[in-house]
C-alpha cells in the first residue's frame, strides 16, 4: 500500500507522466453520497481506458474477466448502499395517493433498477428494509444512483459476453497515447482506489497494537513488520505515532524486542542522507545493553554511521563508544569493536597518503600545511574520544592502549610499518597540540592529549623521541591541583617508555631522578604510587644507582621504627606522625617494584649500603613494620589510629604483590579474619581493593610466566624445570588458596548495603569467576541475589557475570538452585525489611516484572535449567505435616516465591502446566493431610468461631503449637491455590490439558501469552486476612483454615490428578 502511495507521489523517483499525477488528485479515494458525480465518471473512464489498453495488447481473456468481475462487484456493493435509502422510502410512498407524479416516476425507476440488478447482484439477506427512521438527508443523489446502476450493469453484462454500451459521461477526459509504463501507472492509480488500499491506517494501527502486547514474540513480529515496510518506505518512521512506538521498544525488557527495535532504526538510519541526532542519541545509548545481539548490532551500526556524520563531536562520541567495547565480556563483540575502531580511526589516514606530498619525506615535521591539517583533524577525533572515556587516570586510556597493542600484534611486516608510520604522525601531532594547549592554558584538553600519548607510547615506545621526553620534564613541577593529574600521566609515560629506549643521556636521567626525589617529598599520598614506581623502574633498568632506593627505604624504615617505639612507650606527640603515612606507602611500594634481597644476592657490591638498613631479609623487615601499624595498638589512637591502619593495609597490599606467600601467612590471615569480623566498612573496603590489586598482580605474573615459557620452549630444559621451582609454584598457588579461604566473606561484602564496599567486593568476585579461582557454584548465590538489586549498575554487573558463567559451565551452574533463590530473598529482606515483594518495576520502561526475571532470562535458554528453576520455586512449599514445626514455615519467603511465579512471563503451555502439576501433587499430599487435620482440630474444639473470641483467646501466645502449624500451612496452601487459579486464567489453560499433562511424556507444547485485560497480581490482603496486618493470631489463623477448606474443596483438577510416577 505504501509503495503504491509513493509511486503516485510527485516526490517519487519513478517520474510518471503529469496526467497520472493530475488524475491522482481528481479521482475519488472512496465513493459516498458526497462524492461529485464528475469524479465517479472520471473513475469509470480510467477503467474503460485500461480495458481498451488490455484489448490493444491482445492479453489473455482472463485479464479482462478479472477486471470486469472486480469492478462489477465493487460497483454492485456501492450501488446497493446508494440505493438503500430509496428502497426504504418506497413502501410508504406506495400507500400515499397524494404524492406527485415525479416521485412515482422515481419510484418506478428505482423498482426497475432493482429488478434488473436482482439477476446480477446477490443482496445481503436479512436486511431490514422497513427502517422508517432513516432521514431524508441519508439518501444518495438519484443521479449517482442511476449512474452506478448503469455502470454496474455494463460491467456484469460485459463479463457475461453481452453487448452493452459504456455509460456516456457528462464530460469526457482526453487520455494521451500511453506507453506500457504509463499503462502501469494507470493500473497503480486504479489499484490505489481499492478498499484494501484505503485501509492503510487501520492495518498500521493493528501492527502498532501488537507492540503493546505482553508476549515478547508478538512485539518482535510487529517490529519486523515495521522493518519490512520501512525498508521500502523509510518515511513511515517520520510519522509521530510509529516513530514513538518503535523508540519505546528500544528500552523493552525483552532482549529480542530491543534487538528488533534497534534493527528497525538501524535500517532506517542507513537509508537517510541526513541522520537524526535525536535518533542517534537514543540508539547509541544502548551500546551498554545487557543483550549480546543488541550490542553487536550497535557496534556495526555505529561503524556505518561514523562516516555519515560531518559533526566532529558526534564522530568523537561514536569513537568513544566503540573504544569502550574493546573490553566487552563477549569475545565476538570485542573483536568486532577492534575491527570497526581500526576502520574509523586509522584507515582514514590512507586518504592522506594519496595527496602525493611526500617530496620532503613522510614525517609529520616535513609535511605540508594541508597534510598537517588533515593529520591534526583525525588526531583530534582520537583525543576527543579519549576525553569521553572514564576520567580516572588508571582506566581512561586502558581501552585505547589495548586497541593500539592488538592492532600491531601478530601482523605482517608491511602493514606493521604502515601502522607505525601512522602512529608516529599521531604522536607528533599530539605533541604539537600539547604545546599550543600549554600556551592557551587549556588544562582539560592538555590532560586528554597526555592520556592519548600514553596510550600509543605504551604499546609503541619507539614513537617518543628524546626531545619529546625532555619536553615533558617541566610538567613534573607541581604548583596547582591539576598539575598532579598531568604529572601522573608524565610519570606513567616515563615508566612505560624509558626502559624500552636503547640510549639515554646520563645527565638527563640524573636530572630526572632528582626531580622524582623532589616530587616524592612534596606530592600527596595519591601520587606516591606513580612517583615511586617510576623511580624504581629508572633505577632498576637504566641508571642502576641503587643507593637512591636504599636511602629512601632506610629513612622510611627508621621513621617507622621511631614511631613504633613512641606508640609502644606512650610518647606520642603531634610531630610523631608527621610523614608516617607516606613512609608506610613507600615501604610497600619499594618492595613491590624493586627486589632488594634478590639484587643483594646478584650484585652484593652495588647493594652493600643495604646492610646499613638491615642485614637480614628486607621482606620480613618491611612486613613486620607494616603489620604493626594494622594491629591492636592503633585502636588506642582513635581517628589517627584508624587512618594508620587503613594506610598500612594499603601498604601491605603493595607488599603482597611481590611477596605473595606472605599473604597466606598466619599473621596475615589473622589480620584479615579480624577485619572481616570486627573491621569498619572503610577497612573492609580497603581490604577488597587489596584483594583486587593482588589478584591482578598474580594474573599478570602468570601471564608473564606463560610468555616466557613460549619464548623458551625451543631452548634446552634446565634442571629447575624438570624438578620444578617449588618457590615459584608456591607463589602461583597463593591466589587460589586465598580466595577459597575468604570467598564467603567477600560474597557477603558484595551484597552489603554500602555502595563503597559493594562495588569493590563484586569486582573481586568477577575476577574469581573469570580466573577460575573457585568453583562458580560458590559464587552463584551472590550473583543471583545481585541480579535482584534495585541498583541498576550492580544488577548489570551481576548479569554479565552470570551470562559469562552460564556460557562457560552450562547446566552445571544450577546444581544448587534452591540456595540461589534463598540468597536472593535474604538480600531483598536486607534491603526492604518486612516489605519484601517478589515483583517490582525493574525494567527500562517501568514494566512490573518478577524480581528473579533477570536470572530467569539467562537460564531459560536451557530446557533442563528452566524446569529446575520452576521446581526450585515450588519445592519450599513441600512440608511434611507431622514433622513440621511453626518456626519452619516462613510465610514472607513463600509469598516472595509465589509472587515471582505469578509475574514470570511463560511462553508455552508446558511451563504453566509444570507448575500446576506440582501444585496439584502438593495439594494431593500435604493439602489432603492438612484438611483432615484441620477438621480434626475443629472436632476437638480448638478452632471456634472467630467472632466469639475474646482478646485473650486471640493472643498467639495462648495458641497451641498444632493450631499455629495448621494456620501457617493453611496460609501457605491458600497462596499456592490462588496462584494456581491465576495462572490457569491468565494463560487460558483448559482443565482437560491439566488432567492429561504428564511431565514424563514428551508432547509438543503450544505457545501461550498472558491475558493483559486481566489483573496480573493477587491482592493478598483481600484474599487472606492474615496479610492485612501481617500478624498471626487465633482469629486470622482460623480464618485462614476456613479459607483453605473452601478453596481445596472447590479445586477441580487436584482431586482427579493421577500420580504418574
Amino acid at each position: 500500500i505504501k509503495s503504491s502511495q509513493n509511486a503516485l507521489s510527485e516526490e517519487t523517483d519513478l517520474l510518471l507522466s503529469e496526467w497520472v499525477y493530475d488524475l491522482n488528485e481528481k479521482l475519488p479515494v472512496r465513493v459516498d453520497k458526497d462524492t461529485p458525480i464528475e469524479s465517479i465518471e472520471l473513475l469509470n473512464q480510467c477503467r474503460k481506458k485500461l480495458m481498451d489498453s488490455v484489448a490493444e495488447e491482445g492479453m489473455s481473456a482472463n485479464v479482462t474477466q478479472f477486471y470486469l468481475c472486480h469492478w462489477g462487484f465493487t460497483e454492485s456493493v456501492v450501488w446497493t448502499k446508494a440505493n438503500k435509502g430509496w428502497k426504504i422510502a418506497r413502501e410508504p410512498k406506495s400507500k400515499s395517493v397524494t404524492k406527485k407524479d415525479d416521485s412515482k416516476e422515481v419510484e418506478k425507476e428505482s423498482d426497475s433498477a432493482n429488478m434488473e440488478i436482482d439477476d446480477n447482484v446477490v443482496e445481503e439477506k436479512g436486511e431490514d428494509l422497513d427502517q422508517e427512521e432513516m432521514s431524508q438527508e441519508e439518501k444518495w443523489p438519484i443521479e449517482i444512483v442511476n449512474m452506478l446502476q448503469d455502470t454496474c450493469k455494463y460491467y456484469w453484462q460485459s463479463c457475461l459476453g453481452f453487448e452493452c454500451s459504456f455509460p456516456k459521461p457528462s464530460k469526457s477526459y482526453t487520455f494521451p497515447d500511453m506507453s506500457r509504463k504509463e499503462s502501469a501507472g494507470l493500473v497503480e492509480l486504479l489499484s490505489s482506489r481499492q478498499t484494501l488500499y484505503t485501509s492503510y491506517d487501520f492495518i498500521m494501527s493493528e501492527i502498532l497494537m501488537c507492540l503493546d502486547k505482553d508476549a515478547a514474540y508478538l512485539r518482535v513480529k510487529s517490529l519486523k513488520a515495521i522493518r519490512s515496510i520501512s525498508s521500502q518506505s523509510p518515511e513511515i518512521l517520520e510519522e509521530g505515532r510509529i516513530r514513538t512506538s518503535v523508540v519505546q521498544r528500544i528500552h523493552d525488557t525483552s532482549p529480542s524486542v530491543r534487538d528488533a527495535a534497534v534493527e528497525v532504526i538501524a535500517k532506517y538510519l542507513s537509508q537517510q542522507q541526513d541522520v537524526s541526532y535525536e535518533l542517534y542519541g537514543l540508539v547509541s545509548g544502548r551500546i551498554m545493553d545487557t543483550s549480546v545481539s543488541v550490542r553487536k548490532r550497535l557496534v556495526k551500526l555505529l561503524g556505518e554511521l561514523y562516516f555519515r556524520f560531518t559533526d566532529i563531536e558526534v564522530k568523537k562520541d561514536i569513537a568513544s563508544k566503540l573504544i569502550m567495547r574493546i573490553g566487552d565480556n563477549e569475545v565476538t563483540i570485542s573483536q568486532l569493536s577492534l575491527k570497526v575502531t581500526q576502520k574509523i580511526l586509522f584507515l582514514p589516514f590512507k586518504e592522506i597518503e594519496k595527496d602525493g606530498n611526500d617530496y620532503f619525506g613522510s614525517s609529520y615535521a616535513n609535511a605540508t600545511k594541508d597534510r598537517k591539517r588533515c593529520i591534526d583533524s583525525l588526531t583530534g577525533i582520537i583525543t576527543g574520544a579519549v576525553a569521553k572515556l572514564d576520567s580516572s587516570v588508571s582506566t581512561r586510556n586502558f581501552a585505547l592502549t589495548q586497541i593500539v597493542q592488538k592492532t600491531i600484534d601478530g601482523i605482517d611486516e608491511e602493514p606493521r610499518d604502515w601502522y607505525e608510520k601512522i602512529f608516529q604522525w599521531i604522536n607528533d601531532s599530539l605533541f604539537d597540540r600539547l604545546m599550543q594547549l600549554d600556551q592557551e592554558l587549556d588544562t582539560t584538553d592538555f590532560i586528554n592529549c597526555l592520556a592519548t600519548i600514553h596510550s600509543f607510547a605504551k604499546s609503541c615506545p619507539n614513537l617518543l623521541r628524546e626531545i619529546q621526553i625532555t619536553i615533558l620534564q617541566p610538567y613534573l613541577s607541581i604548583t596547582e591541583e591539576d598539575d598532579y593529574t598531568i604529572a601522573s600521566y608524565v610519570l606513567m609515560i616515563y615508566r612505560d617508555v624509558l626502559p624500552q629506549m636503547k640510549h639515554h643521556g646520563r645527565s638527563s636521567i640524573e636530572l630526572l631522578e632528582r626531580i622524582l626525589l623532589q616530587l616524592l617529598t612534596r606530592c600527596p599520598l595519591d601520587m606516591v604510587s606513580a612517583s615511586a614506581s617510576c623511580l624504581c623502574v629508572i633505577v632498576s633498568h637504566i641508571s642502576h644507582r641503587y643507593n637512591i632506593l636504599i636511602k629512601i627505604l632506610g629513612s622510611s624504615v627508621a621513621k617507622l621504627r621511631q614511631t613504633r617505639e613512641a606508640i609502644l612507650h606512650g610518647n606520642v606527640t603531634e610531630r610523631t606522625f608527621s610523614g608516617v603515612l607516606k613512609m608506610i606507602l613507600l615501604c610497600g611500594l619499594l618492595c613491590q617494584h624493586f627486589e632488594f634481597d634478590k639484587r643483594r644476592q646478584e650484585e652484593p657490591h652495588a647493594m652493600a649500603a643495604l646492610d646499613l638498613v638491615y642485614r637480614g631479609n628486607i621482606g620480613i623487615l618491611v612486613y613486620d613494620l607494616l603489620k604493626f601499624y594494622t594491629g591492636e595498638d592503633m585502636e588506642e589512637l582513635a581517628e589517627q589510629g584508624m587512618t594508620l591502619r587503613t594506610t598500612a593495609l594499603q601498604g601491605l597490599g603493595y607488599f603482597y604483590s611481590s611477596y605473595p606467600t606472605f599473604m597466606i601467612s598466619e599473621a596475615s590471615t589473622q589480620l584479615m579474619d579480624k577485619i572481616f569480623r570486627e573491621g569498619t566498612p572503610s577497612l573492609k573496603t580497603k581490604l577488597m581493593h587489596v584483594f583486587q590489586e593482588f589478584l591482578g598482580a598474580e594474573e599478570g605474573r602468570i601471564g608473564k610466566r606463560d610468555e616466557e615459557e613460549k619464548k623458551g620452549k625451543d631452548q634446552r630444559i634446565g634442571i629447575d624445570t624438570l624438578l620444578g621451582n617449588t618457590e615459584e609454584y608456591a607463589e602461583l598457588g597463593v591466589n587460589g588458596s586465598l580466595m577459597q579461604r575468604y570467598l564467603p566473606k567477600i560474597l557477603e561484602c558484595a551484597l552489603s548495603d554500602l555502595t563503597e564496599l559493594r562495588y569493590p567486593a563484586f569486582d573481586v568476585v568477577s575476577t574469581v569467576i573469570h580466573c577460575g579461582l573457585a568453583h562458580p557454584v560458590l559464587c552463584m548465590p551472590a550473583i543471583v541475589a545481585a541480579e535482584t538489586s534495585p541498583d541498576i549498575s550492580l544488577r548489570t554487573k551481576a548479569y554479565y557475570m552470570h551470562k559469562y558463567a552460564h556460557d562457560k559451565y552450562g547446566s552445571l551452574l544450577y546444581i544448587q538452585m534452591n540456595e540461589y533463590i534463598n540468597k536472593s530473598f535474604q538480600y531483598q529482606r536486607l534491603l526492604f525489611g518486612s516489605g519484601v515483594q517478589g515483583y517490582g518495576k525493574r525494567g527500562g520502561d517501568a514494566k512490573i516484572e518478577a524480581v528473579l526475571s533477570l536470572s530467569y532470562s539467562i537460564l531459560k535458554e536451557h530446557k533442563k535449567s528452566r524446569f529446575d528453576f520452576f521446581y526450585a520455586l515450588i519445592k519450599p512449599f513441600l512440608f511434611e505435616l507431622k514433622l513440621t514445626n511453626p518456626e519452619d514455615i516462613d510465610i514472607t519467603f513463600l509469598k516472595y516465591l509465589a509472587e515471582n511465579m505469578m509475574m514470570l512471563d511463560f511462553a508455552t503451555t508446558n511451563e504453566v502446566l509444570f507448575l500446576v502439576y506440582h501444585i496439584d501433587r502438593l495439594l494431593m499430599t500435604l493439602g489432603a493431610d492438612l484438611l483432615s487435620f484441620v477438621q480434626f482440630l475443629k472436632k476437638q474444639g480448638k478452632m471456634g468461631e472467630p467472632e466469639d473470641m475474646s482478646e485473650e483467646d486471640i493472643d498467639i501466645s495462648m495458641m497451641e503449637e498444632d493450631v499455629i502449624t495448621s494456620s501457617k500451612l493453611s496460609i501457605v496452601l491458600c497462596m499456592i491455590m490462588l496462584l494456581k487459579k491465576l495462572l490457569i486464567e491468565l494463560y487460558d489453560i483448559p482443565d482437560q490439558e491439566i488432567r492429561e499433562y504428564n511431565p514424563n511424556n514428551t508432547r509438543r507444547p503450544r505457545d501461550v501469552m498472558k491475558d493483559i485485560e486481566m489483573s496480573q497480581t493477587i491482592e493478598w490482603e483481600e484474599e487472606i486476612t492474615y496479610f492485612q496486618h501481617n500478624c498471626l493470631d487465633r482469629r486470622t489463623g482460623i480464618q485462614a483454615c476456613s479459607k483453605f477448606e473452601y478453596l481445596i474443596m472447590n479445586d477441580a483438577t487436584a482431586i482427579v490428578t493421577t500420580d504418574f510416577e
